[in-house]
């Protein structure tokens, strides 16, 4: 089965004997009491993405929070993983408003309606309420019934945090297929954003000899086999025609970014035991799951 993951944000705010929920009046959780967030824009953090979607939700401006934690949710039969960094907003301007999505609600510490909400929310939530830092998975099965479950407490998630465990991550080799000079592009972006965060990059494109200061190979079949990831920008009919190529190069993960997507090619690299994954390595980047998704 080929893989895939979505980063997703969700926000709590709680003046310390409350917390806001939302009831969700539309699309995925519909009909259930929730925080307030969703997915990521192109190029944007985890931070910015969950500010963003307090304030379409619930038409308040968020000016304090602190991530609390990070869940991972997989539904049987289902091959995308969410990945939901949670957030508890200590102050914000404004007064919540019911809008097309969520219809905001203060609840009291003893009055939170678990019964309409994710059957998840029962374990974390106390957690939360209690000012502790946590990550979780969540596997759901038919009716949302929960078949697998992980919680632990951890210390923090602050930033001083995040960039010492990136210290420790050993540096990938990354091949950038379709590696482009041109600023706006995603896969210019992802070179420049790999270089940023240390990792060794080798682009690939045969009308191009080099971007910046970085040379550029013109053939697949030149680099050297076995790097940690292939990172995919190229159209399905052009990476159909590599496929020997890319199995020869013995890649440990394939990224196939949004408009890239090749199921056929997807199948028999996972038959040739490279791993898969659809997602966008700028968004990974930007918002420090790069090594987290290349590692699961």
């Amino acid at each position: 089965m080929i893989r895939t993951k979505k980063i997703l944000t969700l926000c709590l705010a709680t003046d310390g004997r409350r917390v806001l929920l939302g009831m969700k009046k539309r699309g995925f959780g519909a009909n259930r009491w929730n925080g307030f967030g969703g997915k990521l824009e192109p190029d944007e953090s985890i931070v910015d993405a969950a500010k963003r979607e307090m304030l379409e939700e619930s038409g308040v401006r968020i000016t304090s929070l602190e991530r609390v934690g990070i869940h991972e949710f997989e539904f049987r039969e289902n091959p995308e993983i969410l990945e939901v960094h949670v957030f508890r907003v200590d102050s914000f301007e404004g007064e919540p408003v019911e809008t097309e999505e969520m219809r905001p609600q203060w609840f009291s510490f003893d009055d939170i309606p678990y019964a309409e909400m994710w059957p998840d929310d029962a374990y974390w939530l106390p957690m939360f309420l209690a000012g502790k830092k946590f990550r979780g998975y969540f596997l759901f099965g038919e009716g949302d019934s929960i078949l697998e479950k992980r919680l632990e407490e951890v210390s923090r998630f602050d930033q001083d945090a995040v960039a010492s465990a990136r210290s420790d991550i050993a540096m990938k080799t990354v091949v950038i297929l379709g590696a482009s000079d041109k600023p706006q592009r995603y896969s210019n972006r992802a070179l420049n954003l790999l270089i940023e965060r240390g990792h060794s990059v080798v682009p690939v494109n045969p009308t191009l000899d080099t971007i910046g200061s970085i040379a550029v190979m013109p053939k697949l079949s030149e680099v050297s086999k076995g790097p940690d990831v292939l990172t995919i920008y190229v159209k399905s009919e052009t990476s159909s025609a590599l496929v020997d190529d890319i199995v020869s190069l013995a890649p440990k993960t394939v990224i196939f970014n949004p408009g890239a997507e090749n199921p056929d090619v997807e199948r028999m690299l996972e038959l040739s035991g490279i791993r898969t994954v659809r997602t966008c390595t700028v968004t990974l980047l930007a918002s420090g799951s790069f090594e987290a998704c290349i590692s699961a």
